[in-house]
């Protein structure tokens, strides 16, 4: 998926300097209120039941002050993406049961698709916002076999999924959404060389490219 930052860029500037992990979870939050506001809407592209408990107040309050509108700054955006990427796992879970989402943040696909039975999702992301996210859902089931791997993708964390059961000799599907263009040039080639070492002939890849 080609796109543009127009609709996230001004979001993604906090009123404040904050520290890399806090800012890191407030852009997942962000995130997720943005899919909030986008399931209440009658004509909504997608519906995220789980996304405004996620998102919290902060989230929320931050959109307030920003004041984003979302017709203007970020629904087409945010929406079309999300929905896009619904489809590309749809589409593709027929020839692969396993799915990796890299910087999962609050993405709630593995609760709120309809996967067919075996999916292995497996969800990769910041020990603080695996942590939150976890203990908000904690009474609600998947519907796959997730598994959340806590991992820094600019350092080594391919082992860590290999010893949680994903088999690199069967196909897969990858999800990189809103992930690249945080990343170096080198981090990205880095990033991608691993999954390729991982993902064999028939597995998938699903990435947002800015331009």
């Amino acid at each position: 998926m080609m796109c543009s930052k127009y609709g996230t860029e001004s979001m993604n500037q906090p009123d404040e300097q904050l520290p890399p992990q806090k800012f890191v979870s407030l852009s997942a939050q962000l995130m997720a209120s943005l899919r909030a506001l986008e399931s209440t809407r009658s004509d909504c592209l997608f519906s995220d039941p789980f996304a405004a408990q996620l998102a919290g107040s902060e989230a929320f309050a931050f959109l307030e002050r920003r004041k984003v509108k979302l017709e203007e700054e970020g629904r087409a955006y945010v929406a079309v993406r999300t929905r896009f990427f619904d489809d590309f796992l749809l589409d593709s879970m027929s020839w692969a049961s396993q799915v990796v989402i890299l910087a999962a943040g609050m993405d709630m696909r593995a609760f709120r698709l309809p996967w067919l039975e075996g999916t292995k999702v497996y969800e990769i992301d910041q020990p603080q916002v695996l942590n939150y996210k976890n203990t908000i859902l904690k009474n609600i089931t998947p519907t796959c076999q997730r598994y959340t791997l806590s991992a820094d993708l600019t350092k080594q964390w391919h082992e860590q999924l290999l010893d949680a059961g994903f088999r690199s000799e069967f196909p897969s599907i990858w999800l990189l959404e809103g992930l690249l263009m945080y990343l170096r040039e080198q981090e990205v080639h880095e990033l991608l060389k691993t999954i390729s070492s991982l993902a064999m002939a028939q597995s998938c890849l699903g990435l947002e490219a800015v331009t």
